[in-house]
């Protein structure tokens, strides 16, 4: 049976979409299976105040919500709670958000537009390893999110990535040292890793710059309220 010039026509356009969506895919399966699946920050600060007055307020997590920008540790409503375990080591562990309260100096403000549960829920594990020093360990339980204030309050910012039944995790590094003219010096470094599996891997491609330029913010914001705090007290 011989086919008419029309359907020809048509096998070999269907033809030419195959070849193409083969293609395609293998190109988009190698991006993704090359993508960077961790990235690594680093913010600090030049504090003038003495480094004895500075490490308290990062050596304790009841005191982080007096400069920390991260979401998780001040706004009024999230379900938090904070244990002592042994070798001096602090977990904080904190719940969904009930509403976009927001208390950083001024009145209380609300921010719309910020999922109310954008911080999702997880644990933050900080472990003094020598005068100065303190590890961190973050878990963040089916969502992953960097969910953050400015110093001033003015701005809120908050970015997730939901994949539910894995453990997003962060390590970092805080280091408090003597700085210039009896100043202090702050490092707050962390790295972080979208996970394995190919859905992740995308994420991976399509946001990494972004999520590491949001993560860098939010310690820029923790470090420039951590100097104000430590300056104010140190008059």
């Amino acid at each position: 049976m011989k086919l008419p010039t029309w359907a020809k026509w048509l096998l070999g356009l269907f033809a030419v979409l195959v070849v193409i969506a083969i293609v395609s895919g293998v190109y988009l399966f190698q991006k993704v299976s090359n993508a960077p699946r961790t990235w690594n920050v680093e913010a600090n600060v030049q504090i003038s105040a003495p480094a004895m007055d500075v490490e308290p307020l990062v050596a304790s997590l009841e005191r982080w919500k007096e400069w920390s920008a991260w979401r998780r540790d001040i706004e009024p409503d999230v379900k938090r709670g904070i244990e002592s375990l042994p070798d001096g080591v602090q977990r904080l562990a904190w719940g969904e958000v009930p509403a976009l309260q927001i208390t950083l100096g001024g009145g209380p403000m609300v921010k719309p537009g910020v999922p109310k549960d954008s911080i999702g829920h997880g644990d933050l594990t900080l472990r003094a390893q020598a005068p100065g020093r303190y590890r961190l360990e973050t878990r963040m339980k089916d969502r992953f999110a960097v969910a953050y204030v400015d110093p001033s309050g003015a701005n809120a910012s908050a970015f997730a990535i939901d994949s539910p039944g894995h453990v997003f995790t962060a390590e970092g590094e805080l280091i408090v040292e003597a700085g210039a003219e009896g100043g202090t010096k702050v490092t707050w470094r962390e790295s972080g890793n979208f996970g394995e599996g190919f859905t992740l891997g995308l994420v991976a491609l399509a946001a990494h710059e972004f999520v590491a330029d949001q993560h860098v913010a939010a310690l820029r914001s923790s470090l420039e309220r951590l100097k104000q705090v430590a300056e104010k007290q140190a008059r």
